[in-house]
């Protein structure tokens, strides 16, 4: 996947930083580092759950696109069959 540099750095900056700040999370607020499996955890539960609800397999399926974006997409793609075998 690229990434631009300005992101990636902003990415990595974010990376590095949210280590210190999970570590002072479950010092503070919970009882132990155990904790951090359910806070992972749970954090993974909401996110799957929001991709499930907000992504779809075709832009044909999607609920969030109008039809004036829908033949913009169909237009620029090449013609790809989307059965699952």
């Amino acid at each position: 996947m690229f990434l631009a540099p300005c992101i990636a750095s902003i990415l990595k900056y974010f990376t590095v930083s949210s280590v210190y700040f999970h570590h002072q999370l479950t010092l503070v607020c919970f009882s132990g580092w155990e904790s951090l499996f359910y806070i992972y955890g749970g954090c993974a539960c909401v996110f799957m759950m929001a991709w499930q609800w907000l992504v779809s397999d075709t832009p044909e399926s999607c609920r969030w696109i109008s039809k004036e974006e829908l033949s913009y997409i169909e237009q620029g793609l090449p013609n790809v069959n989307h059965q699952v075998k």
